[in-house]
């Protein structure tokens, strides 16, 4: 699947990358003929209550213009990697279901 990344003051290493590429492999392949483009954002934040943690924010836009945006903050960036992804997993499910729940069947009947 194809995904825009934008870091900000966070090393992001090759670990990491592969982390996020097979998470999104995993999880998210599925999804993506509902899927028109995928950008997550990270970045590290400082907080005087919490010290520094990552923040990372996937913002999904799909086919019929829909728009839907995830977030995490953790203390560790593999740990924010799964949050995300897991969160944009269950979204795209919920939508889904969503669609299959609009869509009326209609029960065939015979002919006379």
């Amino acid at each position: 699947m194809n995904y825009q990344l934008h870091t900000t003051d966070v090393e992001f290493d090759d670990k990491q990358l592969v982390l996020l590429d097979t998470l999104i492999g995993l999880n998210l392949s599925r999804f993506v003929p509902l899927i028109a483009e995928c950008t997550f954002n990270i970045r590290n934040e400082h907080s005087n209550v919490q010290g520094n943690h990552v923040s990372i924010t996937c913002d999904i836009e799909l086919h019929d213009k829909q728009m839907i945006t995830v977030s995490a903050n953790e203390s560790e960036i593999n740990t924010a990697i799964r949050a995300i992804v897991e969160r944009a997993k269950r979204h795209l499910e919920r939508q889904v279901r969503s669609k299959q729940t609009n869509t009326v069947v209609k029960p065939q009947g015979r002919r006379p």
